[in-house]
């Protein structure tokens, strides 16, 4: 993948395999600034969050928020695959900036940050009382709507530059602020909340796997007073399986994976997880073992592939039942996807992408054997626009080098954000010299490789409802680009439509 950010600036977010190769990536793009990064892992929604201060608009896959003053503060949601499952923005009329992020054992995130003269929080409106005040907030673990904050404030300039928390209710935090009776700055540490704890097991316990095929399950815990002290796991009852082996890591997550034995039968599950602060948990359960005489069907695909509008594609990925069994297989897919089984062993996606296809389609593929045992996989297919410069091959076509319609960075919804047109629904025409696109405030317009300079950023586009031409340019980006309308001969911004 490629990010351009054009004249603002951006962030990026990869993920590397462990030989280091990059296995997937995100671009978040603004129209100004965007700095002073800080991301977590949260282990309870298991997503990766990053939050960060930027300036203008901010754009990642389908989200965007724009900042309401200067520098505003945001929050982002990434899934495993660092698709964007959320994105917020939190600021005021001046500067805002971020300084800490913390994950507490339940999964809620806590942000610290100052301003100047006032910030919005929720349903809160703080002012500062001295140049530069702080302030923390707690977001919702889902959807990082604001459940509570807090301010801290004095005369002088203010800093929570850390927090880390004890429990779900209980957090401290330090920094610089008003300290002894001189009144002067200097190092703080404070807390609020309550410290007791009472550990729990949040995940559904497991109950039932299959006999002779490995198995993995997952159990997160919470309420612990300090988290982050070292956990042990130790069995209880008898319950030492040597096919089972539970773990237990740094989150309080426990894992319990191995081998189920032939034996069919019921299990009981008994052991005790304790930290180094003295605190344990006990976690009990009944673990079915069911008779089977054949593994379920084996489906491997990417998470997602990438092919080009009104090119014939082929994608290929392993699907296989390793007893040899008869396989009934189900793709649920656009109709203009074709599928074919070959050799028992691959599954090969075929087709062409026609007009009306830009985006991301989610297909599944499930397989039963003749044992009744099912497996299902989703994975998505990504349309990108076909633009080129001169008639190539299909085989050789290079989007880098041929797209001549400049910047811009398709969703899964289908639409598009150009860096110097903004947010516009795109239709290609089949030759990939000329297209059309609507535009909130213009409608349709029509432009092709002949009438437009990427280079230039300007162009003359045709706009339907006006049926006339109209000159389109900016110095920089979105925010500062102009139209001329030949019709009535005048310059509008393009941002405001053409009725200013």
């Amino acid at each position: 993948k490629q990010y351009d950010s054009g004249y603002g600036s951006g962030v990026f977010a990869v993920l590397l395999s462990q030989n280091g190769e990059v296995t997937t990536s995100s671009g978040l793009i603004s129209s100004g600034d965007v700095e002073n990064c800080i991301s977590k892992w949260n282990p309870v929604e298991d997503c990766f969050l990053l939050s960060g201060d930027f300036v203008g608009t901010l754009v990642v896959d389908q989200a965007q928020v724009s900042s309401t003053g200067g520098k505003d503060l945001f929050v982002a949601k990434l899934s495993e695959e660092l698709t964007t499952e959320n994105l917020i923005g939190l600021g005021g009329v001046w500067n805002d900036r971020v300084l800490d992020m913390n994950v507490d054992a339940s999964g809620g995130v806590t942000v610290s940050g100052t301003f100047y003269e006032q910030i919005i929080l929720g349903d809160q409106v703080y002012h500062s009382a001295g140049l530069k005040d702080s302030f923390l907030v707690k977001l919702n673990p889902q959807d990082h709507t604001v459940l509570d904050s807090f301010h801290w404030t004095s005369p002088k300039d203010d800093r929570i530059d850390q927090i880390a928390s004890k429990n779900p209710e209980h957090l401290y935090f330090g920094g610089l602020g008003l300290s002894g009776e001189s009144a002067e700055v200097g190092l703080f540490l404070s807390e609020m909340g309550n410290r007791s704890g009472n550990p729990v097991v949040t995940s559904e316990l497991p109950s039932e796997t299959w006999a002779k095929l490995p198995f993995e399950f997952s159990l997160r815990t919470a309420g612990w007073v300090a988290p982050g002290s070292q956990f042990s796991l130790s069995e209880q009852n008898g319950t030492a399986y040597n096919w089972l082996q539970p773990s237990v890591n740094e989150f309080g997550v426990i894992t319990i994976s191995g081998t189920a034995p032939n034996e069919v039968g019921q299990y009981p599950v008994s052991f005790l997880i304790s930290n180094s602060d003295g605190e344990s948990l006990s976690v009990d359960f009944l673990l079915t073992i069911l008779e089977i005489d054949s593994s379920p069907p084996t489906i491997l695909p990417e998470s997602f592939y990438e092919i080009f509008q009104f090119l014939h594609f082929e994608k290929s990925f392993e699907l296989f039942d390793r007893d040899g069994d008869s396989l009934l297989i189900e793709v649920d897919a656009p109709s203009w996807v074709k599928w074919t089984w070959s050799d028992d062993m691959y599954l090969k996606l075929s087709g062409l992408a026609p007009e009306g296809s830009l985006g991301s389609h989610p297909i599944t593929v499930a397989a039963t054997d003749s044992s009744g045992l099912r497996t299902s996989e989703s994975f998505k297919l990504k349309v990108q626009p076909r633009l080129i410069t001169a008639p190539s091959s299909e085989e050789n076509y290079d989007f880098d080098s041929e797209n001549w319609f400049g910047h811009f960075h398709l969703m899964d919804s289908g639409w598009c954000y150009h860096l110097d047109l903004g947010w516009i629904y795109l239709v290609p025409n089949e030759n990939g010299m000329q297209l059309w696109f609507w535009k909130k405030g213009w409608g349709w317009s029509w432009t092709s490789r002949d009438h437009w300079s990427s280079t230039d950023k300007s162009g003359y586009l045709y706009v339907d409802q006006s049926q006339d031409w109209v000159y389109f340019t900016t110095p920089s980006n979105y925010f500062s680009a102009r139209a001329y309308l030949y019709d009535e001969r005048k310059w509008v911004i393009y941002s405001g439509g053409p009725t200013q």
